[in-house]
């Protein structure tokens, strides 16, 4: 009696144990994201009210894996990576209207993804980056999905004091440097059309 008592107990532990316990996270094996940004949560669709910008984040582990891409096309993407080679990238619908926040005034652009320094267990990239202004993303990894914040920060004519942004993103799949190859090489054709003429 008591070794089958014993048996059922473990058994339920473990079964337990399967339920609750985390899934992988992006720290560890990286992942393609169906990212949403907002004003104010939940944050779940694209047709959210506070909705500023949506699109797909990759997170990679390697910094080459946009190393094959032509010059023309890795400046697109690198241009807001400063001081790193990109692990990640995204590709993100543009902003429409007056939106206060620095998210998706770029449409797609490399990043740099790592543990954030001054929070265990939370990962922090930059959603747009120039000399003078930045967003910064701070997500915690909760099973198949990331949450947090996104604060737009700027100096000079680019300060403001915009209060932080939801940001919420779904894992789809494995990283997938194509989704960002496809964007990059669209965004050099929409910027040649606005080039002056050789």
């Amino acid at each position: 009696m008591f070794v089958r008592a014993f048996a059922v107990g473990v058994v339920l532990i473990l079964s337990l144990y399967a339920c609750v316990r985390p899934s992988r996270t992006p720290l560890t094996e990286g992942g393609t994201y169906r990212l949403f940004v907002c004003k104010a949560g939940p944050c779940a669709s694209p047709d959210d009210t506070t909705l500023v910008t949506h699109g797909l984040v990759v997170l990679a582990h390697s910094r080459e894996f946009l190393s094959h891409l032509p010059d023309s096309v890795s400046h697109t993407l690198m241009r807001y990576a400063f001081g790193a080679r990109p692990n990640g990238c995204y590709s993100l619908q543009r902003q429409v209207g007056n939106v206060t926040s620095y998210a998706g005034t770029s449409q797609v652009g490399g990043i740099h993804w790592r543990p954030a320094t001054d929070r265990p267990g939370f990962l922090a990239f930059e959603l747009y980056r120039s000399p003078d202004a930045l967003h910064q993303v701070v997500l915690i990894p909760r099973y198949d999905r990331l949450e947090g914040i996104g604060e737009s920060r700027g100096a000079g004519v680019a300060a403001v004091s915009w209060p932080p942004d939801t940001v919420v993103a779904w894992r789809v799949g494995p990283p997938n440097a194509a989704i960002c190859e496809e964007a990059a090489y669209d965004e050099v054709r929409r910027l040649r059309q606005f080039a002056p003429p050789a």
